[in-house]
């Protein structure tokens, strides 16, 4: 299945029509090792100039993206003091440049300072700086994606399940200035399964497939929290909808556990789309 995505991706990268180079910097991302494995063995294996290109455009575009990130990276660490610093990385993520060569980068030279300054402060502020780009990285994109990278960075189970459980847990609705209701809780579940989903999709291939994987084990850590909040986890989903449609002892809070339980699996409950021929109030329409 692995292999399937890495053809997949050669495949996207010779067929693009804006061209290699525009499709290597839209696709780098995805580029692993293995991926230049199948790469120089498709190169091996024919000689196509299209191959030749796409391998040239990588190499490009990896230096490219290194040197840019060496160049935002010096402006943070030659802004002045540990402040200042982190006044011009906070620059620099909201403008987007905190990416992934900017991490690799920074992480190197911790690594670098630690060796010849093991305990020096100098190591202190590079990893507080660390953390800091981790935060903005974090709040720059959807409440989900930071859930997913916040699990991914996080090796203990018991950490990841307090993480879901924090984010998952509903709070009070909040009234939105659309008439609408927040949904009370800091991920929604339907949007945490679709951005696995879409992970999965565009990144599943790397690391030989292990990432998608990590990225299974955290949806199903995710359903196995949603369950023990609502207390669903001795019931299947036939007894839930027979408990919701014949049951008259139900309550509201058991149907919205219900609804709440289709949401982090990605679904909707059966009775979130009327039937045809009933009005908004569940009456029959003649």
């Amino acid at each position: 299945a692995a292999q399937a995505t890495y053809d997949s991706l050669l495949d996207d990268l010779t067929g693009d029509p804006q061209g290699v180079r525009t499709a290597v910097a839209n696709n780098y991302d995805r580029v692993d090792n293995r991926f230049l494995e199948t790469l120089a063995a498709a190169r091996a294996a024919k000689n196509d100039p299209k191959l030749d290109e796409i391998h040239d455009a990588i190499a490009e575009e990896m230096q490219t993206r290194i040197k840019r990130a060496t160049d935002r990276l010096v402006s943070v660490l030659q802004a002045g003091p540990p402040e200042e610093m982190e006044k011009q990385l906070v620059t620099v993520a909201s403008r987007g440049w905190v990416d992934e060569a900017f991490m690799l980068l920074l992480a190197g030279n911790i690594d670098q300072a630690e060796k010849a300054q093991p305990g020096s402060p100098v190591v202190a502020i590079l990893k507080d700086l660390q953390r800091k780009a981790i935060e903005l990285r974090d709040d720059n994109v959807e409440p989900e994606v930071a859930l997913i990278r916040r699990l991914l960075r996080t090796e203990d189970k018991d950490a990841r399940k307090a993480i879901l459980v924090d984010a998952l847990t509903p709070a009070s609705r909040v009234a939105l200035s659309d008439g609408k209701t927040s949904s009370g809780v800091k991920v929604e579940g339907k949007k945490l399964v679709e951005a696995l989903r879409k992970s999965i999709s565009e990144f599943g291939n790397l690391d030989g497939g292990k990432f998608a994987e990590k990225l299974g084990m955290l949806g199903a850590e995710s359903e196995d929290v949603a369950l023990e909040i609502f207390g669903l986890e001795q019931k299947d989903m036939k007894e839930l909808q027979d408990d919701a449609f014949h049951k008259r002892s139900v309550s509201v809070w058991e149907l919205e556990k219900v609804e709440m339980e289709h949401e982090v699996q990605g679904t909707k409950a059966p009775w979130e789309d009327r039937p045809p021929g009933f009005n908004e109030e569940g009456k029959m329409q003649l």
